[in-house]
């Protein structure tokens, strides 16, 4: 059965949900290599955000990572995901 992918508003509409708060997030590095990264959404641009990591290093991820896959939100720090 094929994932049912979101739109490209969809996307969007999830980082304006959690722009500012601190979040963890899951980055697909290749060869199944992933790292789990926390900070903040800081910037969101019309294909682009910007993820402020915990150590302050700003890093940058492209809204088509969200959609493919690459890049996974997981979640509020301060909730409890299942």
């Amino acid at each position: 059965m094929r994932k049912k992918l979101k739109t490209l508003d969809g996307v969007k509409a999830d980082l304006d949900a959690v722009k500012g708060k601190t979040i963890k997030i899951s980055v697909s590095r290749g060869r199944g290599k992933t790292e789990k990264i926390s900070g903040k959404i800081t910037d969101i641009y019309p294909n682009v955000f910007v993820f402020s990591a915990a150590d302050g290093s700003p890093l940058t991820y492209s809204v088509t990572d969200l959609i493919c896959g690459n890049v996974k939100i997981l979640g509020n720090l301060g909730e409890k995901t299942t």
